[in-house]
């Protein structure tokens, strides 16, 4: 999907992850062990999009049927 999306969030992550241990430990007074942060991408992420949107389309079972313009202009009715 994006170029090295998985290396740029988890070094995103990782600078909020610790800012907010190194504002803990000044308000508490305690060290802390850190944290690690580990981002995990897939190669086929790029199609995550694309497939995500076809399994919705699969699961759709009955489309949304519009009434009369007499009833509503904006009116819809599913039946489920």
């Amino acid at each position: 999907m994006f170029k090295d999306f998985g290396r740029r969030l988890q070094r995103d992550i990782k600078q909020i992850v610790d800012a907010r241990i190194a504002r803990s430990e000044r308000l508490s007074g305690a060290k802390s062990g850190g944290l690690e942060v580990q981002v995990i991408s897939h190669r086929r992420q790029r199609n995550a999009v694309w497939f995500g949107g076809s399994l919705l389309a699969q699961t759709v079972r009955t489309p949304l049927l519009p009434l009369p313009r007499s009833c509503s202009q904006f009116t819809f009715v599913s039946f489920c």
